[in-house]
């Protein structure tokens, strides 16, 4: 079998290979485009979720991206809700307690105010004074503004 040389090499070799190579660098730029406008929601989420688990507050986080990447981030911001509420409740229950222990206690350091020194008369006065720090404690650990 002969086969001539000029069959073998082709002038539109060089033009077909930078073609190819012109079109990929295209198709590579125009996906990597993409691939960020993708990556941006998640990484956006991701920074939401690091904020608010450190305690920091995350003002106006809103869902965008990607179909389950929005879902992801509507769920993490009816957790947020969810989680914000249950703290200002705590927060308004401890309260609510420590007011409400406060007139026993000041009843019971009026009475022992009346009684004459002694040894035991001192430690609970020290008693009803820890307790009311730890009342102090419970009413100011709310969330932090």
């Amino acid at each position: 079998m002969i086969v001539p040389r000029k069959r073998l090499f082709s002038s539109t070799t060089y033009i077909f290979v930078m073609w190819m190579v012109g079109t990929s660098m295209v198709l590579f730029a125009v996906a990597t485009v993409f691939m960020r406008n993708q990556i941006r929601p998640i990484s956006r989420l991701a920074a939401a979720v690091d904020s608010f688990g450190k305690g920091r507050e995350v003002p106006d986080f809103k869902p965008e991206g990607a179909t389950e990447i929005r879902q992801a981030a509507s769920a993490f911001n009816v957790m947020r809700g969810r989680i914000l509420n249950a703290i200002t409740q705590r927060t308004e229950m401890l309260a609510g307690v420590g007011h409400d222990l406060r007139t026993p206690l000041t009843r019971m350091k009026l009475q022992l105010a009346m009684l004459p020194d002694s040894p035991e008369v001192s430690d609970l006065k020290h008693d009803i004074s820890e307790m009311e720090r730890m009342i102090e404690g419970y009413r100011t650990s709310g969330p932090k503004e």
